[in-house]
Parts: structure tokens; C-alpha cells; sequence
């Protein structure tokens, strides 16, 4: 009887370490979903942020690019309206020549000017400054 009363008493503990083993086992589950559950609602609050973010730096880039667009308006007008004040309609035939493939020597004896001034005509030529009929 006393070996049946051990046996029985084994059996209880037995039972009882499984009882909190199986108990351990759906804390741990549950604890595992909530930190889940809370990880997955952290990356939804990030993504929403990032978007945000996303969205005024989208929205700060086109007003940026709005101004210098017209900055460059602005400059390209003032340019034009400059380089119509630059170059006089006399050096047209520097640039004629240099275009036939006359040297710069050649072309400042045939016009009986400057070396010097006849490759700063040909620079801003080559630049784009509007000469003659073009001004």
C-alpha cells in the first residue's frame, strides 16, 4: 500500500510539473503574440512616417524646382537682353571668316584689327552672343 501511496504521489507531481509546463508553454505564446501584434504596429507607425516624410520632401523638391525654373527664366531674359548690347554688328565677318577656316592672324590683317580682339570676338562668338543680323 505505502508503494501504491509513492506511486500515486509520483503520478500528482508528475502531473502537476506538466500542468505548469503546458501553463509556461500558452504564457509564452500569448507573450509572443502581443510583442508581435505590437511589432507589427511599430512598422505601421514607421511606414506612415516615412510616407510623410516622403511626401514633404516630394512636395519641398517641386517648390525648389519651381524657383530655380524661374530663376533661369529670369537669367535666360536678362542674358538674352544683354548679349544684344555686346557684340557690334561690324564683327560679323570675323566670325564669317573664322568659320571659312581663316587663322586669327589672317583675319586680323585682312580686317586691320587687334590679334587679341579678334579671338574675344570668336570666344563670345562661339558662346552664343547674337552679332550682325542675328543681334
Amino acid at each position: 500500500m505505502e508503494i501504491f501511496l509513492i506511486l500515486v504521489g509520483i503520478a500528482f507531481l508528475i502531473y502537476g510539473w506538466r500542468k505548469n509546463s503546458n501553463q509556461s508553454e500558452s504564457k509564452m505564446v500569448e507573450l509572443i503574440n502581443d510583442l508581435m501584434l505590437q511589432i507589427d504596429e511599430d512598422n505601421k507607425e514607421f511606414l506612415f512616417r516615412i510616407k510623410n516624410v516622403n511626401q514633404e520632401l516630394k512636395l519641398s523638391i517641386d517648390d525648389k524646382i519651381e524657383e530655380l525654373e524661374k530663376r533661369l527664366t529670369q537669367l535666360e531674359k536678362s542674358n538674352k537682353e544683354n548679349n544684344l548690347k555686346v557684340i557690334n554688328p561690324k564683327y560679323s565677318s570675323v566670325f564669317e571668316l573664322y568659320q571659312t577656316g581663316k587663322t586669327i592672324d589672317e583675319i586680323a590683317k585682312e580686317l586691320n584689327l587687334g590679334h587679341g580682339e579678334i579671338q574675344l570676338i570668336i570666344e563670345l562668338l562661339k558662346k552664343g552672343f547674337p552679332y550682325g543680323e542675328n543681334a
